[in-house]
């Protein structure tokens, strides 16, 4: 897959890792440039839209977003 059509506007880069560059980097290089279709955030947005990803969700929590998307 290529890389995520979210990623510019994704909250987790703009907020929640603002001041943590490194671990930005580490979770855009593994998910949002290699695979997205296995990103959380990712999945929560194509399904239910990203005003419904929690600012809390990280990419790499799929157990929480496939019960977010299952509650609709």
């Amino acid at each position: 897959m290529c890389t995520c059509p979210h990623i510019e506007m994704c909250s987790l880069f703009h907020r929640t890792l603002a001041d943590l560059p490194a671990l930005a980097t580490i979770y855009r290089n593994l998910y949002c440039r290699d695979r997205p279709d296995v990103c959380a955030r990712y999945l929560i947005m194509e399904k239910l839209g990203r005003d419904k990803v929690p600012s809390s969700l990280y990419p790499n929590q799929i157990d929480r977003a496939d019960r977010l998307i299952r509650a609709g």
